[in-house]
This record gives structure tokens, C-alpha cells and sequence, in this order.
């Protein structure tokens, strides 16, 4: 029966206004978890103690990331809980792990954006386990960042990571536009543009490119339209609505 289950999501509900509550709510769940209670169970509560996990949970939740059984759900937890303490104690646990927990510990320290973690993360990019090599990838182009920036550019000098760096650097470039640092994304989105011949790396770095160029995007436009490079019209002609009212548009027209 879930009834126990929705009576305890309902109590959560109920508590979640009262500091105090809360406080004894985490560490009850910690000595459930601690338990001998089913890993479905487990699972439940780890999904519930995601929503109110404090600093005090992460030595209970770091026994369980290290058993194979509890892992996934440990990690599925830490990954939420916000602040660098979580950061470092992932760092420190990756080196211990097996090839599938490495991978998870990476994908996650990707999606936490951890800054403090690049320089780890990095260090797996030319690893021969290309699992543990695309998770680095992956993960750095979830952070961003300078370092991630440097580290992908020496990645896609690699034949057999540079497709999967490349579309990582992308993705650094559309977080740097993202946050207003046009200049820094309009450089990568030249350089793929110029450098990759692949269509759809091609086809995302245009529009970069336009995107960013801010009173240069009618140039950039007009280039295209009056050169032979016909499979990038289809591209090209929907960006013409960002031009800005004031810049001068007689090289397209």
C-alpha cells in the first residue's frame, strides 16, 4: 500500500514552514536510511530528504553512494543538495570509485556547475574508458567557464573525442552569450564556424555568430547571401529579424 507513503509526503507538506520540523524531519530520515529497510524504500525516502537536505546529511549519504545497492539514489540526492561542501566531498570520492560511479560523480559535478571541480573533471577527458572520457566532456560543458573552455579546446585535438568536445565548446559558447559575455561566445562560434565542416555544428555557429555580433550581424548576413554557400540560406534568412531598426541593411537587400 503507498497510503504511508502519501501520509508521509502530506506530513512533509504540513512541515516544511517550520525550521525545527524540518531539522528532526532530515535527521529521522537519515537513521531510516541507515536502517535495514528495503533499497525501494530507501529510494522514497532519499527522493523526500532531497527537498530538505542540509550539510548534516552528507556523511550518511556518502556510506551510501559507496555501496553499489544505494549509490545511484545517494548520488541522485547529493545532487541536489546545494554548496562547494558537497563539491569537495565528490572530488574526494572520485578517484575511490568504480567506472560507473566515476562516470555518475562526473555527470553530477557537471550539473551542479561545480568551478572548484574543472581541473578534477578535466583530467578525464583523454581517459581510454570513453565513458569516463564523454561524461568529462559533457560535464565540463555543463560548468562553463574559462578552464572548461581551455580544457575542450585541447579535447577536440583528440580524433577520437573531437566531434563530442566540439558540440561541448558549443555549449560553452551559448552559456557565455547566456550570461552577456558576447565577445568571449563570438569568438568560439567563429572559430567552429570556420574550422568544422560538419552541417549542424556549422548551421548552431552561424546563428551564434549572428547572434552576437551585435552591429555586425548585417554583415555577417550579407556574406553569406552573396556567397555560394547555398545550404546556409535556410539558416541565415530567419536571422535577418534580429537586425536592429538603426543598422544599415543595404548589403542584404
Amino acid at each position: 500500500s503507498r497510503e504511508y507513503l502519501s501520509q508521509l509526503v502530506n506530513l512533509m507538506m504540513i512541515t516544511m514552514n517550520d525550521p525545527d520540523r524540518v531539522k528532526q524531519t532530515e535527521k529521522e530520515f537519515l537513521k531510516f536510511l541507515d536502517s535495514d529497510a528495503s533499497n525501494a524504500a530507501k529510494q522514497f525516502i532519499c527522493e523526500r530528504l532531497s527537498f530538505i537536505a542540509t550539510d548534516v546529511s552528507i556523511s550518511g549519504l556518502l556510506t551510501m553512494l559507496r555501496k553499489a545497492s544505494t549509490s545511484e539514489m545517494a548520488l541522485y540526492t547529493l545532487d541536489r543538495l546545494p554548496g562547494q561542501n558537497v563539491d569537495k566531498k565528490l572530488i574526494e570520492e572520485l578517484d575511490k570509485a568504480d567506472v560507473n560511479l566515476k562516470a555518475g560523480i562526473i555527470t553530477s559535478l557537471g550539473r551542479r556547475e561545480a568551478q572548484n571541480a574543472v581541473a578534477k573533471i578535466s583530467s578525464y577527458i583523454d581517459n581510454p574508458d570513453s565513458m569516463l572520457a564523454n561524461a568529462a566532456i559533457d560535464a565540463l560543458a555543463q560548468v562553463g567557464g574559462k578552464e572548461s573552455i581551455q580544457a575542450l579546446v585541447k579535447a577536440r585535438k583528440n580524433k577520437k573525442y573531437a566531434m563530442r568536445a566540439t558540440g561541448a565548446y558549443l555549449r560553452c559558447a551559448d552559456k557565455l552569450s547566456d550570461h552577456g559575455e558576447l565577445k568571449q561566445a563570438h569568438k568560439i562560434y567563429s572559430e567552429i564556424f570556420e574550422t568544422v565542416q560538419t552541417k549542424h555544428f556549422q548551421y548552431a555557429a552561424l546563428q551564434g555568430m549572428v547572434l552576437t555580433s551585435g552591429d555586425r550581424a548585417p554583415e555577417i548576413i550579407g556574406d553569406i547571401l552573396t556567397s555560394n554557400q547555398n545550404s546556409l540560406y535556410s539558416v541565415v534568412i530567419p536571422l535577418i529579424k534580429y537586425i536592429k531598426p538603426n543598422q544599415e541593411i543595404t548589403n542584404i537587400a
